[in-house]
């Protein structure tokens, strides 16, 4: 039997813990660079004996070489890669806006950087692509310690994009925490599988995960092999309760979530639990009845197109069996 899953009482302490505090300021100081001597800084802040200038969106920033070289692996490849561009007075940068580019070198040359919260996935990429690693990492601790159930599907995948696999570790431990606050429109199917699946999961009740999982499916258009895939982890639906089991139960929900197609689903159910029978007891299922739908075509060894009884089963040899398959099942106690 799977362990039980934490209750309302952990949700209620993550959810707090993790919530910033009401009213919190819109700026924030970035932290953790590798500050220049203070002269060279002040000559970059007047724009003096600079060798160089990065454009973004045709706004340019003059700046030194030497600097933008010691803390950008990005712009050391590019001054000792002998190209052309190397030797241009002036570098452009595509898909780079110019404040991110302004706090970016604010950050070279001082070590530290502020800017406006909603700016923190943009200086992200910015400093991702340049290859500023302390401010990269700075620009991830400061997300992280943003996370909420409301963006943290959002930061997972972020996370993933730019390798950043300590918040990514956070962005799902945030998720599993406040699963039931989750935004179920925003989570792909192997996300949903992915946090369903996990026994830290956090929520009151097994029929809560359930009826989450319901409003996920109902949000889009998803494939079926989704659907079912998250069904096989939703505990609601496991277990031997009531002698029904697992596999049934699973495929009732996904006829109460897929309306008309519920009865095809609960249809190769059934026959997928006939074929696994079949092969405990050494038998197996006539050929036209394996995908559990009759068949439609003609074959020259059955007359007139004849469907073999669906209640019974061949042996290895091809032979009917005389006794049904329930016979079958009821005498071997399954």
């Amino acid at each position: 039997m799977a362990p039980k899953r934490a209750r309302t009482a952990a949700a209620s302490a993550s959810a707090s813990s993790s919530s910033p505090p009401a009213g919190a300021a819109t700026k924030l100081t970035l932290h953790g660079g590798v500050p220049h001597h203070p002269s060279l800084a002040g000559l970059w802040r007047g724009e003096r004996l600079t060798d160089f200038a990065v454009s973004a969106e045709g706004v340019e920033f003059k700046a030194h070489r030497v600097a933008l070289a010691s803390s950008s692996k990005y712009f050391l490849n590019l001054f000792e890669s002998g190209m052309r561009d190397a030797a241009d007075a002036t570098h452009a940068l595509e898909g780079i806006r110019p404040k991110a580019l302004e706090v970016l070198l604010a950050f070279i040359y001082e070590g530290k950087c502020q800017i406006d919260e909603g700016q923190l996935t943009e200086v992200l990429e910015a400093s991702a692509r340049l290859v500023v690693d302390d401010l990269k990492e700075a620009c991830a601790g400061a997300i992280g310690a943003r996370l909420a159930p409301s963006n943290a599907l959002n930061v997972w995948r972020l996370a993933d994009v730019f390798t950043l696999p300590a918040l990514e570790k956070a962005a799902v431990e945030a998720a599993l925490r406040g699963f039931e606050e989750l935004p179920a429109e925003l989570a792909t199917g192997a996300e949903v599988v992915a946090l369903v699946q996990e026994d830290r999961l956090v929520a009151r009740s097994e029929e809560v995960v359930f009826q989450w999982v319901k409003r996920w499916w109902e949000a889009g258009a998803r494939p079926e092999a989704e659907l079912l895939a998250v069904l096989r982890h939703v505990r609601a639906l496991r277990g031997d309760g009531g002698g029904v089991p697992a596999r049934d139960r699973a495929c009732v929900a996904g006829a109460g979530l897929c309306g008309s197609e519920g009865c095809a689903l609960r249809c190769n159910a059934a026959f997928s639990r006939r074929r696994e029978a079949g092969a405990t007891l050494g038998l197996r299922a006539p050929a036209d009845l394996r995908r559990g739908r009759q068949w439609q075509g003609r074959r020259s060894h059955q007359q007139g197109g004849a469907v073999r009884p669906a209640g019974r089963l061949v042996d290895a040899a091809g032979r009917h069996d005389s006794r049904t398959l329930p016979a079958r099942l009821r005498r071997s106690r399954w």
